[in-house]
């Protein structure tokens, strides 16, 4: 009667789930790595959007501190626009006033969702508004899905590479443990 160890029993009986293992964590990181490129292109486009916009909402607070002379004429909304004309078509820009009535706008088709930014704005003589700034994110996730074609190209090489090694290093080693077996009873 031969008795085995319980350690080579129980790796014996965890062979085979081994390869569904691989093929689960290849599967994951093929997974990972084909929504990785495509959020890494939305989290960049997102963060050169809201730049953009802080960098418009700086401008215009930086203009209305400024010397007495530049002041005055940037409190007439149309100037306050008017400044802002760098900022491309699929900005809108509008400028507001206490009652949430419309001063001064550059209108634009919005498509949800955006990514908006304001600011409260001294108009001069007690009158305050506010400056809204607005650019869709629907053209930055159309070119994110796009993405991810090259993403899932991406994510097939890391699935095969993870799934192919470790399963070729198994057959070896298997192949190696036989071989040496026969050798042990010849």
């Amino acid at each position: 009667m031969i008795v085995k160890p319980e350690s080579s029993l129980s790796s014996q009986d965890a062979l085979p789930a081994l390869p569904k293992v691989i093929a689960s964590l290849a599967w994951g990181g093929g997974v990972l790595i084909t929504l990785l490129a495509a959020l890494v292109f939305f989290s960049i486009g997102y963060q050169d959007k809201a730049a953009r916009l802080e960098s418009a909402i700086q401008m215009v607070s930086h203009s209305l501190a400024g010397p007495e002379t530049n002041r005055n004429e940037l409190h007439v909304p149309e100037k306050i626009l008017a400044s802002l004309s760098w900022l491309d078509g699929e900005t809108c820009i509008r400028v507001v006033g206490e009652n949430r009535q419309t001063l001064a706008e550059r209108a634009c088709d919005q498509a949800f969702p955006q990514v908006r930014r304001s600011i409260f704005l001294d108009l001069g003589e007690k009158e305050t508004g506010v400056l809204e700034l607005n650019s869709s994110l629907y053209p930055l996730l159309l070119y994110s899905a796009i993405m991810l074609f090259p993403g899932l190209g991406l994510g097939w090489i890391t699935f095969v590479t993870l799934r192919e090694v470790p399963m070729r290093a198994l057959r070896l080693a298997l192949q190696e443990i036989a071989t040496r077996k026969v050798a042990e009873e010849q």
